[in-house]
């Protein structure tokens, strides 16, 4: 009935689906950031607050740690 083996991933779509995940695994380090900042440092920060933080800080090493890995 199905044929079991799947139609290739065309390239541009891994590299849309990898940036995806990129993105979604930056969001929760930037969450857990926040949170990390009101637990340690009594500091309540919105989101934007947190990105910028998180960026300035911690985007380099990140991108280091990623892109090593892709």
């Amino acid at each position: 009935m199905y044929d079991s083996v799947a139609a290739p991933v065309p390239p541009e779509r891994d590299k849309e689906d990898a940036f995806k995940a990129r993105m979604t695994d930056q969001c929760r380090e930037i969450r857990n950031y926040r949170n990390s900042v009101l637990l340690t440092e009594g500091r309540w920060l919105s989101l934007d607050e947190a990105a910028a933080e998180w960026i300035a800080r911690f985007a380099a090493s990140y991108a280091r740690r990623h892109d090593s890995v892709a």
